[in-house]
C-alpha cells in the first residue's frame, strides 16, 4: 500500500515538473520568436502667439486630437503651413531641443522629427485690411464667371502673348471682376463704358497681369496673375459652372474652364475656402487636340516633353513652399465630360496624359487638405480618329493626378452612389494607359491617410 502511494506521488510530481518545464519553454519561446511590441511615444507640439491664424501640421502618422493638438512620431518629418484668418502672419520660428529656425511666414518644414516642436507665430498688429492676403479679407466668389475669370487670368502665358488688341478687353474685363482694372483704360460713349484698345492701353493691361517688362523683353512676375495664385478665396454662395468648349473655340478667352491654374500660366498656391458652400460642374470638353496640352518637363531619351490636359475645379494646385496653399471645406459636385485625340502627325516625341478630377486634375505637395469631398461623375474618351499617336488617361473621383499628402486629420471622401467614372480609349496600343480610382488616378511620392469612399 505505501508503495502504490509512493510511485502515484512519484508520478504526481514528475507530471507536474514535466508541465512546469513546457509552460517555461513556452514563455521563452514566446519572447524570443514573437514580434515584440513597443509603445510609439509621439511628439508634442506646443504653439504660441498664434491669434488670429491658423495653423496645420502635416507628416506621415501626425495625429490630431478632438482639441486640435498635433503628434508627432519619432523621425517624422513633417510641413508646417500658418493660413491667415483674421490677421497676417509675419515671422514662423520652431524650437527643437536646442535648435532654432525662423523660415518663411507661412510655410515651414522640419525634417527627422526627434524631440517635441514649439512653434512661435508673429502676426501684424491689429486685423488684416488687404483684399486677399487672408480668410477675413478672402476674395468672394458668389457666382461661376468669377472662376471663369480668375481661372484665365492664371491660365495666360507668362509672356504676354495672349493679351492681344483682340483679347486685352476680356482680360481687362477679368481684373475688374476683382476690382482691379484701371478706370483710365474705358471710355464712356453715349452712356456706354468701352475699353479703348490703344497700345498704351494693351501693354497696360499685361503689365497688371505680369509685371514689369525687363530689359530682357520678360515680365518680372510682379503682376496680378502672380498675386492671385498666391491669394485667399471664399465662397460666399453655391456656385455652378455651366461651360462647353470645343477645339475650334478653345483660344477664345471669352469662355472655356478647364479649372483654376494651370501648367501653361501659373499654378493656384493659394488658399481656396469653400465656407460651408458647395461648386457644381457640369464641364464638357470636346476633341481636346495637341493645342489644348501642356508641355512638361523633358521626359524621354529624345528630349520629347510629356504633353499634359488637366480638368477639374482646379486644373493644377501646387504649393509654392513659402505662401500657405491649402484647399478647405471643398465639395465638389457634377459631371466632367472629356473626349480627346492628338493625331499622329503631331509632334510623338513625348507622351500626351490626361488628368481628371473632381476637385483637381492635377495637384502637387506642400498643399493642406482638409474636409475635401466630392461627387463629380467623370467620362472621357480619346482616340475617336482612329490616327491617335497615344493618350493615356488618368481619372479619379477626387484627383486625376495627385502628388499631394492626406493626412490622417484631412478627411478626404469621395461619393459615388450616384456618381462614376467612365474611361474608353479606342484604339489604345501598348504605350496608352487607361486608369481609374476613387481617390485618384495615379499617385505619386505622396500617402495618404485618410480616405473613404461610398460606392454603388
Amino acid at each position: 500500500m505505501k508503495s502504490r502511494i509512493k510511485k502515484r506521488a512519484f508520478g504526481i510530481a514528475t507530471l507536474a515538473l514535466v508541465l512546469i518545464l513546457a509552460l517555461t519553454a513556452a514563455l521563452y519561446s514566446a519572447a524570443f520568436f514573437s514580434p515584440a511590441t513597443y509603445a510609439t511615444t509621439y511628439h508634442s507640439v506646443s504653439i504660441s502667439g498664434a491669434n488670429n491664424v491658423d495653423v496645420y501640421i502635416s507628416g506621415d502618422g501626425v495625429t490630431q486630437d478632438d482639441n486640435g493638438n498635433y503628434q508627432i512620431p519619432p523621425g517624422a518629418d513633417v510641413e508646417i503651413t500658418v493660413v491667415n484668418d483674421n490677421s497676417v502672419s509675419t515671422s514662423l520660428s520652431i524650437i527643437t531641443g536646442d535648435t532654432s529656425e525662423t523660415s518663411d511666414s507661412n510655410f515651414a518644414k522640419v525634417t527627422n522629427v526627434t524631440r517635441n516642436l514649439s512653434i512661435t507665430v508673429a502676426t501684424e498688429e491689429g486685423f488684416a485690411t488687404e483684399p486677399g492676403s487672408s480668410l477675413s479679407t478672402a476674395y468672394e466668389i458668389n457666382d461661376g464667371d468669377y472662376l471663369i475669370s480668375l481661372s484665365k487670368i492664371l491660365a495666360a502665358k507668362t509672356d504676354g502673348s495672349d493679351i492681344t488688341a483682340t483679347t486685352a478687353a476680356t482680360f481687362a474685363g477679368y481684373l475688374a471682376d476683382f476690382g482691379l482694372d484701371k478706370e483710365e483704360w474705358y471710355t464712356v460713349t453715349d452712356g456706354e463704358t468701352v475699353f479703348n484698345a490703344t497700345e498704351d492701353n494693351i501693354a497696360d493691361v499685361k503689365t497688371a497681369i505680369f509685371g514689369k517688362l525687363s530689359d530682357n523683353g520678360e515680365y518680372d512676375g510682379t503682376g496680378y496673375q502672380s498675386k492671385l495664385s498666391t491669394s485667399y478665396f471664399s465662397l460666399s454662395d453655391d456656385v455652378m459652372i455651366n461651360d462647353s468648349t470645343s477645339a475650334e473655340d478653345s483660344t477664345d478667352y471669352s469662355h472655356g474652364y478647364f479649372g483654376l491654374g494651370s501648367r501653361r500660366g501659373v499654378p493656384f498656391s493659394g488658399v481656396f475656402d469653400f465656407n460651408g458652400h458647395s461648386a457644381t460642374l457640369h464641364l464638357s470638353i470636346a476633341e481636346a487636340n495637341a493645342g489644348n496640352f501642356n508641355p512638361t518637363e523633358p521626359a524621354t531619351e529624345g528630349g520629347g516633353k510629356d504633353n499634359v490636359l488637366s480638368i477639374g475645379f482646379f486644373n493644377y494646385i501646387y504649393g509654392d513652399g513659402s505662401n500657405a496653399c491649402a484647399i478647405l471645406g471643398a465639395d465638389v459636385r457634377g459631371t466632367i465630360a472629356v473626349s480627346a485625340d492628338v493625331p499622329s502627325t503631331a509632334d510623338d516625341s513625348g507622351q500626351y496624359r490626361v488628368y481628371i478630377g473632381g476637385v483637381a486634375g492635377s495637384i502637387g505637395d506642400k498643399v493642406v487638405l482638409s474636409n475635401v469631398k466630392s461627387s463629380v461623375s467623370v467620362s472621357a474618351q480619346t482616340g475617336f480618329s482612329g490616327t491617335n499617336s497615344g493618350i493615356s488617361i488618368y481619372a479619379g473621383g477626387v484627383f486625376g493626378f495627385s502628388g499631394a499628402d492626406v493626412d490622417e486629420w484631412s478627411n478626404v471622401s469621395y461619393d459615388g452612389i450616384y456618381s462614376e467614372i467612365s474611361v474608353v480609349c479606342a484604339g489604345a496600343d501598348a504605350g496608352e494607359n487607361a486608369i481609374v480610382g476613387a481617390f485618384a488616378g495615379v499617385i505619386q511620392n505622396a500617402y495618404v491617410r485618410n480616405f473613404s469612399a461610398n460606392l454603388r
